[in-house]
Order: structure tokens, then sequence, then C-alpha cells
């Protein structure tokens, strides 16, 4: 027996002790992140899917944390309270996590962007290592070019571009 058959049996034997089915694993279809749900495939029967399953527990326009899990990966799922929603709780791989609190917002998706209100890390990280490239300073015989290690202040800037988004 696999780890996710083990997983499920577990998981059916706990909450059979508590009423109806609980909990389900299934597989990830599709998910629609402007809705924040997915549709989710019963592994032990193809007919069976669970369409709009919350990525969030309540889709009031609200925000905080919300893990968008990558389609084809195993994902558990709670029915919430006595209805016949279900929530995504848990899933075997993110394909990007967003967490919002105030107007802070943080989000990884192949890379960061760390954001507040408008402003955003990457953009005043940017800004830095701009200025610096262009530093200059004036000396008794005039100006001074930019600086001699311009080529470091570069290659941070790409390491900036490709660790921020």
């Amino acid at each position: 027996m696999g780890k996710k058959d083990e997983i499920r049996k577990a998981l059916a034997s706990f909450s059979s002790m508590y009423g109806p089915q609980n909990t389900m694993l299934a597989t990830v279809e599709s998910v629609n992140e402007g809705e924040f749900t997915c549709v989710l495939q019963d592994d032990d029967n193809d007919e069976l899917k669970y369409e709009d399953v919350r990525l969030r527990p309540v889709l009031d326009g609200k925000e905080s944390v919300t893990i968008f899990p990558k389609v084809g990966t195993w994902a558990l799922a709670v029915r919430i309270e006595e209805d016949e929603d279900w929530m995504v709780m848990a899933v075997g791989e993110a394909d990007k996590v967003k967490v919002i609190v105030g107007d802070c917002e943080w989000t990884i998706k192949e890379g960061f962007l760390m954001k507040k209100g408008s402003e955003t890390m990457k953009k005043i990280m940017d800004d830095l290592l701009t200025g610096i490239q262009l530093l200059t300073v004036n000396t008794n015989v005039g100006p001074s070019s930019v600086p001699i290690n311009i080529a470091t202040f570069i290659g941070i800037k790409t390491r900036v571009d490709n660790f921020f988004k």
C-alpha cells in the first residue's frame, strides 16, 4: 500500500467515528485563481469530481493566506460544517502561495513578490542598484566617473531580477 493509500485509509477511519465523510484525498484537476477554487478528481472513482472546491474557507472578497495547488498533485480537502462545500487544507505540491496582511502582500511563484501598497521590494532594490551604478563623487579634479566595480552591481541587479518578481 502506497503512502497516499495509507493517508486516505487513516483519514477515513478517523472521520468515520464522527459521522459522514469529512475529509477526502483527491487529485487536483484544475485551478481557478480568480475564483479561488479548484476541481478535485476522486482517485478511486474516475467519474466522481468535486467542482468549486474552495482554496479559502470563506469566499467573501477578502484574502489572507491562499495556497494554489499544482495541477496533478494531490490535495487534502475537508467538508465545511454540515454543508456540501469542500475546502483544500493541504497539497502535495503548491504552484503559488499568497499571503495578504493589510496592504502588504507576499507571493511566491517562481520568485518572490514583496509588496506594501504600490511599492515592491524589487523596485526598491532596482532603484538602489541603479543609483549606485550612476554614483559619482566630486573630487579636486572634478566629478569622478562611475564606480570602478560597476560590473559587481550589474551582477547583483541580475540576481535581484531573478529572485524578486
